[in-house]
């Protein structure tokens, strides 16, 4: 742990971001965050009808909080303008909708319900949607990596030949 640490302190060293941005952007998911709970946003965008407008509406919601954060970043001019950077809103936006499609599937829930008792059914809709939820953002990912970034000698940030995989044990076994 003391090495992540170490790692978590020279990296805010080296950039030096001002404390005014992380307090903005706090601020900023602190208040989609209240929204969410007070009104019950998610919620409520998973039952709009047609089936269509869940994946629209996580699409704005997850949009409007990560381009402003953007924005924030843009502003405090921690970060060039990357609106104007085409493969950066190409990768964002798919990135979005990787989320919002993986959010918004519903579809194994409506074949449990028909095929699954009542009693195991709770079981079955959480597992079916962390197996779901895999294949939703894993398959979209790993295409895109081996298609576009296989140049790229690692997989978003994962390498195969980490020397010292052992640091990072404890915060895989916290969450």
């Amino acid at each position: 742990m003391r090495i992540l640490w170490k790692y978590f302190v020279d990296y805010h060293k080296s950039i030096a971001h001002p404390v005014g941005l992380y307090v903005w952007i706090t601020l900023y998911v602190a208040a989609f965050t209240v929204l969410n709970y007070t009104i019950g946003l998610e919620k409520w965008l998973d039952r709009l009808k047609p089936d269509s407008l869940p994946y629209i509406g996580h699409f704005i919601m997850f949009a409007l909080l990560y381009f402003g954060i953007v924005a924030l970043c843009i502003v405090y001019k921690t970060i060039p303008n990357l609106f104007k950077d085409r493969a950066f809103m190409l990768k964002s936006l798919l990135m979005l909708l990787i989320l919002s499609i993986d959010v918004s599937f519903r579809y194994h829930y409506t074949i449990i319900r028909e095929f699954v008792d009542y009693e195991n059914r709770y079981f079955l809709y959480k597992t079916s949607a962390q197996i779901t939820s895999i294949f939703m953002v894993l398959i979209p990912l790993w295409w895109y990596y081996l298609k576009i970034e296989k140049h790229n000698k690692n997989f978003y940030g994962l390498q195969a030949s980490a020397k010292q995989i052992q640091q990072y044990i404890p915060l895989i076994l916290l969450m």
